[in-house]
């Protein structure tokens, strides 16, 4: 295992993401290693980071979102989120 990323390949699912610009062409997981991977070859140096996922669960049962959060406090958690969120409107 280990524990630079730096030159961890793209998998497929990624490149057709990079291709398409669609979320639903990769996986979670390429996305966890595609930010590892741009931390590890210094392209971004986080001080902050908010990793919010939805868990699959059985049909018909519901779904309660979970997130890990690594940030200086409170304030700068939530202004990230506002700016993901218009980040995300200003996408479409």
């Amino acid at each position: 295992m280990t524990d630079d990323f730096a030159n961890h390949p793209k998998s497929i699912s990624e490149l057709r993401s990079d291709k398409s610009n669609d979320a639903r062409d990769w996986t979670p997981r390429d996305v966890l290693i595609e930010v590892l991977r741009a931390i590890d070859e210094k392209q971004v140096d986080p001080d902050a980071m908010i990793v919010v996922m939805r868990p699959r669960s059985p049909e018909g049962k519901s779904v309660h979102v979970k997130y890990r959060v690594s940030s200086p406090n409170y304030h700068v958690s939530l202004g990230m989120l506002l700016d993901a969120i218009a980040l995300f409107q200003s996408d479409d």
